[in-house]
């Protein structure tokens, strides 16, 4: 399974009766405005929006769709920065399968098919930690045990972009 950040259409979200992680809840999380964390960020095929309102969408290829139906994770997130303005900390909040018709469209699927996998459940409430590495460059230090670590963006050098799979 490719780990993308995306938003489940089969109404996955936060567990009942708790609310998801609000952007800047507190005056203690400095807002993600204006931060050189927004952006659109990629890495092995799945990319990460981040929104200065505290938003991201991670988008990657779910491998157990049908062959003729590609279809993608998408995650929504909920993200602030830390208190000293030096790192990124993002908690999926929702996720959902969708698919891209011709025109680009991104279209939930009605009647997902999770395959034999079944939904990822589990990443509900999964966060991760973004720093930066190098200009133009993101590293996740939750995800650096699965080599998944680097994010890019159309800034990055060549060199940064070996390590984003790109």
């Amino acid at each position: 399974m490719l780990f993308a950040l995306v938003l489940a259409e089969a109404s996955c979200s936060a567990p009942s009766g708790s609310q998801p992680p609000t952007p800047a809840a507190s005056a203690q999380e400095p807002s993600v405005a204006g931060s050189p964390f927004v952006g659109e960020w990629s890495h092995h095929h799945t990319n990460l929006t981040i929104r200065g309102d505290g938003t991201a969408t991670m988008i990657g290829r779910w491998d157990d769709c049908p062959a003729d139906k590609p279809c993608f994770l998408e995650y929504t997130l909920q993200a602030h920065l830390t208190k000293d303005k030096k790192a990124l900390v993002a908690r999926v909040s929702a996720f959902r399968l969708v698919v891209y018709e011709n025109s680009g469209k991104v279209v939930p699927m009605a009647t997902p098919d999770w395959g034999a996998s079944g939904p990822p459940n589990d990443v509900i409430g999964t966060t991760y930690n973004l720093i930066f590495a190098g200009p133009n460059l993101l590293h996740d230090t939750i995800l650096a045990n699965e080599g998944l670590d680097y994010w890019c963006n159309v800034k990055t050098s060549l060199k940064g972009r070996s390590l984003c799979g790109g």
